[in-house]
């Protein structure tokens, strides 16, 4: 399932989009920004290359079940680390 959204003002760079529910926004907040191949597959990637307007994207909805295999490969994380280690699994 895809949605359409549309950002305004975004700064220039590169940007990851997750449509996902709720109950999953937690786990997601907290392994996606530790592993930048944490759902890499399933996610859409947008570049904004000017600040100025409008930046549209169609994004797919991300299932609980790809979010969950996504997290069993990456394993726990380490609450005092700053950043985990990256098992050889994930590329």
């Amino acid at each position: 399932m895809d949605r359409k959204a549309t950002f305004r003002n975004v700064p220039p760079g590169r940007y990851r989009i997750f449509i996902l529910d709720a109950q999953f926004q937690q786990d997601v907040s907290a392994y996606a920004p530790r592993f930048p191949d944490f759902l890499k597959n399933e996610v859409t990637l947008v570049e904004v290359s000017d600040s100025g307007g409008l930046t549209e994207a169609t994004a797919t909805y991300l299932t609980g079940a790809a979010i969950k295999e996504a997290i069993r490969q990456v394993g726990p994380l380490d609450p005092h680390a700053t950043q985990s280690k990256r098992p050889d699994t994930i590329g």
